[in-house]
């Protein structure tokens, strides 16, 4: 379960502070795939990285499962990121001298677990190919697989199918799909009207 409670983040824009999430709050079950959804610059992504630990809120208090993310030093957010936590960003963790199998098992996870996500994702004939010789669209794949590959307990995902188009999207989603299915609690922001119409909730900031 992912739980944010009160949540308020404050930055400053030439001089003067500008809050987001002012109050924010929002739970995500065992089992449930959410959308964050909401115009640009509306939170969307500071909620991810807030949910991730890797930004601090100035007022309240953010939990994955029993554990207090907000309260914990960076070394404690490590252990809890790589035991329970899959996140990708819009910009995929892909190293172009490792080959994409390679780039996959970064995440965890066994061989086999990692080649079935990349068939999933129609990428199964890449796998020996090198992360510095796909697409961008691929790339994105490879990055959302890699955050599947250890079947984390939370899935964190911001805008996974930017850069796809509506066939590689619907690959994508239906492996968001199964991760909650697996009893993951999965957090998306997105402005995809297709990720939205397969969440079982969409939150509008």
């Amino acid at each position: 379960m992912l739980s944010l409670e009160g949540i308020d983040v404050t930055f400053s824009r030439a001089g003067s502070p500008i809050h987001i999430l002012d109050g924010f709050s929002l739970h995500v079950a065992d089992g449930e795939f959410v959308a964050l959804a909401g115009r640009s610059g509306s939170g969307k992504s500071t909620t991810i990285t807030v949910a991730f630990g890797r930004r601090i809120p100035d007022v309240g208090t953010v939990h994955c499962g029993d554990l207090d993310i907000a309260g914990k030093s960076e070394k404690e957010l490590q252990k809890i990121r790589k035991e329970e936590i899959g996140f990708a960003s819009q910009d995929a963790l892909v190293f172009d001298d490792l080959s994409v199998i390679a780039n996959v098992k970064v995440g965890g996870g066994t061989t086999e677990r990692c080649l079935e996500l990349l068939d999933g994702a129609g990428l199964s004939d890449f796998e020996n190919m090198s992360g510095g010789r796909i697409s961008g669209g691929e790339r994105q794949r490879v990055g959302v697989a890699q955050a599947l590959a250890k079947d984390p307990s939370m899935v964190l995902m911001d805008e996974p199918t930017s850069s796809l188009d509506k066939a590689a999207s619907a690959l994508v989603i239906a492996q968001l799909r199964a991760a909650a299915d697996r009893g993951a609690a999965v957090l998306v922001a997105t402005h995809d009207d297709m990720v939205k119409d397969e969440a079982d909730q969409v939150i509008q900031l």
